[in-house]
Order: C-alpha cells, then sequence, then structure tokens
C-alpha cells in the first residue's frame, strides 16, 4: 500500500495549501464585507452612550467607520480624536470628514505605544478590532496611553473578535480573548464597568477610570 506521502507530489501539496490559503483569504474578505450586518453599528453607538458636548477618541479609527458616527453624535460642540498609526487611513478619515462637513474630527498620527493623546482629555475612548493585530509587546503601553488620555471616571470601550477556533477572520493564535483584555486594561488603572453579549464575533466591554487617583508614595512623600 502506498503511503500518503507518495500519493501526492511535493508540487501538488503546495498548489493544495495555496488554495486554502487563498479560500480562507477569501472567506475573512466575505465577512469583512458583511461588517454592517455583524457590528450592529446603530446598536453599538447606543451602548457608547456618545453625549453631545463630549470628547472622545477613536483609537486604530482606521477609515472611520466609528470615527463619523461618533462624529454626529456628539455633535458642533463635541471633539472626535482620529487616532491611527496610518496616515493614509487618516488621510482618509480627513477627506471624508471634509466631504461630510464634520469640522469636529481632528486626526493624530499616533505612534504604535502612544496615542498621542493629551492626558485627561477625553471622556470616553473606543478601541475596536485593534487588540489582536498589535504586537504582544506593545498591547500594554497602548491600552495605558489610553488610560492616561481618559478623564477621570471617564470610559474605555474594547471590541475585538471571540478567540474561537471556528473565526472567520483570523487564526485563533492571532486573537486576543476577553480575558487578556481584561487583564490589560486592569494593569492600566481601569477596572471592568458593563458588558454587551448582543455580537455575532465580538466580545464588548466598558472599562472604567477611577474618579480620583489614588497618589503613590513618591507622590505623596
Amino acid at each position: 500500500m502506498s503511503s500518503y506521502k507518495n500519493r501526492f507530489s511535493p508540487g501538488a501539496v503546495r498548489v493544495v495549501a495555496l488554495a486554502l490559503l487563498v479560500t480562507s483569504i477569501l472567506a475573512g474578505r466575505s465577512a469583512l464585507a458583511d461588517r454592517d450586518d455583524w457590528q450592529e453599528p446603530d446598536r453599538v453607538m447606543e451602548d457608547l452612550h456618545v453625549k453631545p458636548g463630549t470628547h472622545v477618541a477613536d483609537v486604530g479609527c482606521g477609515r472611520g467607520y466609528f470615527t463619523f458616527r461618533m462624529a454626529r453624535a456628539t455633535g458642533n460642540k463635541g471633539k472626535v480624536f482620529a487616532v491611527d498609526v496610518n496616515e493614509k487611513a487618516l488621510a482618509s478619515v480627513r477627506n471624508e470628514a471634509k466631504r461630510q462637513e464634520l469640522a469636529n474630527i481632528q486626526t493624530i498620527h499616533s505612534e504604535p505605544t502612544d496615542t498621542k493623546l493629551v492626558a485627561g482629555s477625553v471622556h470616553a475612548a473606543l478601541l475596536c478590532m485593534v487588540l489582536h493585530p498589535v504586537p504582544k509587546d506593545q498591547r500594554p503601553p497602548l491600552v495605558e496611553s489610553i488610560a492616561k488620555a481618559l478623564k477621570p471616571g471617564g470610559y474605555l470601550f474594547v471590541l475585538d473578535l471571540r478567540k474561537v477556533h471556528d473565526s472567520p477572520f483570523h487564526t485563533y493564535e492571532q486573537l486576543v480573548s476577553r480575558s487578556e483584555a481584561i487583564e490589560l486594561a486592569k494593569k492600566a488603572g481601569l477596572s471592568l464597568d458593563a458588558e454587551w453579549y448582543y455580537l455575532r464575533h465580538q466580545y464588548f466591554v466598558r472599562f472604567r477610570k477611577p474618579e480620583k487617583q489614588t497618589p503613590s508614595p513618591a507622590e505623596r512623600d
């Protein structure tokens, strides 16, 4: 009896592997194309509670999937900081903001571990679909940078893909679990404040910054 190895040539194996890779990529793109369906942006916006006049940050904004929704919610007296490491994405946001006549959007070209947001400048920050592509060693300082930018009592909302083996988007190893996200926020001085369970592919959690920061021993001295 011939072995499995002998039944397929190396070239055939490479062709099959490539076909599987292409199928995986196309499946991911198809899932992303249906984002309005599974992301439920209107319902998410209701739970973000972005109020008129508030200052909020969309960290890792990309081309502004939530940025423009937040800008309309916060109104002319508010401010949305569209933060991203990709200058091309920020240029797209600026062009679209101009087209929509949304003057309350300010783009910020950030660094991987530094949002460049002013300390204590925002009432809330959104981190949507951002944690999993960030290298593991860069996640703690990124979340700490966001926590620093929050006003006392401010909120960080995290939406990211559930870490499951059958994810249509990424491999299991690439994803960041809910418990990992909670630990990152906890180490940054934030506490889990609320959670929603209706999203098909994502966990949706809210963290809160304490109203008053407890000074460190060095600060007390």
